[in-house]
């Protein structure tokens, strides 16, 4: 899970990924290490292949509940909105 949310948050930034929703994301790179692992390991098999997509999107639903991919998506936006409207977009204490 910590895998997942680092490379989310490392290729984010990628021009053409930008466009792309955090949770496609997450999801996507959940599933490509769930199938490189077991590629690596010399167990993957056709059979293997709906448990592989299981624990992909087991392990997606977990990295989306880290407070950084929450951070990352729609709330992040509308806080930063928020910070602008309400204080100018200065978030410091004086």
């Amino acid at each position: 899970m910590a895998t997942t949310v680092l490379l989310v948050d490392s290729i984010i930034e990628i021009g053409f990924l930008k466009w792309f929703s955090i949770r496609f994301l997450v999801a996507l790179v959940a599933e490509g290490i769930v199938f490189l692992v077991a590629l690596a390991m010399g167990s993957f098999t056709v059979k293997s292949i709906p448990l592989g997509v299981l624990n992909g999107l087991l392990v997606a639903a977990f990295a989306m509940g880290s407070p950084q991919v929450i951070m990352t998506g729609c709330l992040a936006a509308l806080i930063r909105q928020m910070e602008v409207e309400c204080f100018g977009g200065k978030t410091e204490v004086s």
